[in-house]
């Protein structure tokens, strides 16, 4: 699929979703400062959000741990996510974000489908994890009967996200850098045949972006919502009529707890860029000036990219058992290295 036609004079569109980079690549030349800042603390956010998220795959992995129940099946599988997003599907965004002549509009597709896919395969999977979480607290009896299918979840978790990422990713297409809002007042003399990423201003760009407003975010948030609901009053009630023994109702409300603190978390990461691309794809933000629009993109970006720090930071705050697998490992890790110093003190000592 190569670049489409540019539009006609009665079919001139402003476009949405590329700013974000504009922005980025304007303020290396405009505001250098908050550039290298802005940089290096989104640098530093990824690479902490690879090391954390390895580091709770490996223990979840190491113990088999991951296959004790759908949630923590789920729980795994979001940092896998965040792990394959950071090291390959990011880096395959930034190579194609930089303003090229080559850039065409299948690639732009391509980028823009991996990037939805992912994001709104997060979101399903806390569904699926609070749909587990209901079933077992409110209905234990049919969760005990029932053989959990966590995989046969897991196809259908994706297999929502890519429906909802294909019907988003219709209007995106390559475009000229000087026609997107953002490069308004922007002085660049090598900017006429270069191309970005984005989506257009007009009624198929706003219904792709609100479609994939409604359907990977809002949709997924208000079932988690009402799920979680159930669950909180059904232990409020067996723990005021006594039917539920007080410690096996703290426990399960301990674990709700963490589990909505880790949805609210990701909404709070994830959230805010689904709504930008949504407003400004309606032009509500073309009037605006280049400070603001740097400073809300930054914080937008910066919101996203903690995304992979939320999931296993709140998980190893809430659940001791992992906190207790983590431990066990680092003091096996430094008792080897402690022997191994041993050994070699004991043989140096011997050769003198």
């Amino acid at each position: 699929m190569g670049d489409e036609e540019p539009p006609s004079a009665n079919e001139t569109f402003k476009f949405s979703g590329g700013g974000s980079i504009l922005l980025l690549i304007r303020s290396y030349e405009e505001a250098r400062y908050v550039f290298a800042i802005s940089l290096s603390v989104n640098l530093l956010i990824i690479a902490l959000g690879i090391i954390i998220n390895a580091t709770i795959c490996y223990v979840m992995l190491r113990g088999k741990r991951y296959n004790r129940n759908s949630s923590n099946f789920f729980i795994t599988h979001l940092s896998v996510v965040e792990l394959v997003y950071r090291l390959l599907v990011f880096p395959l965004i930034i190579y194609f974000a930089v303003p090229a002549t080559e850039i065409n509009t299948f690639q732009c597709k391509v980028t823009a489908f991996l990037s939805k896919t992912s994001a709104s395969a997060i979101f399903v999977s806390l569904v699926a994890i609070a749909t587990d979480r209901h079933r077992n607290i409110v209905h234990p009896l049919k969760a005990f009967k029932s053989k959990e299918k966590p995989r046969l979840l897991l196809w259908l978790v994706w297999l929502y996200a890519v429906i909802v990422s294909c019907l988003s990713i219709i209007s995106v297409k390559a475009i000229p850098v000087l026609e997107i809002p953002e490069a308004k007042g922007m002085d660049c003399e090598d900017c006429t045949d270069k191309k970005l990423c984005d989506t257009p201003q007009n009624s198929q760009g706003q219904s792709s972006t609100t479609l994939y407003f409604l359907l990977a975010f809002i949709a997924p948030l208000i079932v988690i919502s009402a799920l979680y609901a159930k669950v909180a009053i059904f232990l409020h009630h067996r723990g005021n009529s006594g039917v539920m023994n007080q410690v096996a109702a703290k426990s399960k409300s301990k674990a709700v707890r963490m589990l909505i603190v880790t949805v609210f978390g990701y909404a709070l990461s994830l959230g805010p860029a689904v709504v930008f691309a949504m407003v400004r794809s309606y032009g509500a933000l073309n009037e605006t000036s280049f400070g603001f629009m740097l400073l809300l993109s930054g914080i937008v970006d910066f919101a996203s990219y903690t995304s992979s720090l939320g999931n296993p930071l709140i998980y190893a705050y809430y659940n001791a058992d992992f906190r207790k697998e983590l431990l066990r490992i680092c003091r096996r890790r430094n008792r080897q290295k402690v022997n191994s110093y041993m050994v070699t003190f004991v043989n140096s000592n011997k050769s003198k």
